[in-house]
């Protein structure tokens, strides 16, 4: 499982990590990478919480422990990009998809743990909550594990309507992400 982090090897329904195809393609001179998408979370507020989940009793679910991180960066890959586009979510079949944790059997428990995560690391950074664009395919809405760890930090109000406390926050999430700028990329 740990080697789709690296290798972009698809055999045994392994993952292809994207990242690996995009500095392939810029290997072979069919993409060139003129400056790196923009993140407004950092490697080290991403390193803590990823700490926190595992000081906390967090499973590792067969990835070895110094892999989350780069699980985490992978979604954050698929988030930032929509959250700068002002607009849209993902469900979250979609936001693993081509990730090392697609093919994974125990898919949503490792998702629900990764977006966890990311929100410890936005609430470390002073961030909205970028998991507010990932919902349930079914229902459109996000999961309860998003208006829980809205409680937990102290966003989301008892008495707020979970609908509102959502609405309110996709909108900060699209408002703050959108005033960073674009990576560039030229096709040759």
């Amino acid at each position: 499982m740990d080697e789709a982090l690296h290798s972009g090897d698809t055999r045994n329904d392994q993952a292809v990590d994207l990242d690996t195809r995009t500095m392939r393609q810029a290997r072979e001179g069919t993409v060139m990478m003129t400056s790196p998408a923009p993140t407004l979370i950092p490697e080290r507020p991403l390193t803590t919480a990823v700490s926190w989940y595992f000081n906390g009793g967090g499973a590792a679910w067969g990835f070895e422990r110094r892999h989350w991180v780069r699980l985490c960066r992978q979604l954050l890959d698929r988030l930032e990009p929509m959250a700068r586009s002002g607009k849209g979510t993902l469900s979250c079949a979609e936001l693993v998809r081509g990730t090392a944790v697609e093919h994974h059997e125990a898919w949503r428990h490792v998702l629900t743990n990764l977006l966890d995560i990311l929100v410890k690391a936005c609430v470390d950074v002073d961030l909205p909550n970028i998991t507010a664009l990932v919902v349930v395919q079914e229902t459109g809405l996000p999961t309860r594990g998003f208006f829980e760890a809205a409680r937990r930090y102290g966003r989301k109000h008892l008495n707020e309507a979970d609908d509102a406390y959502w609405g309110r926050e996709l909108e900060r999430v699209h408002h703050r992400w959108s005033r960073t700028p674009r990576p560039t990329r030229t096709r040759r």
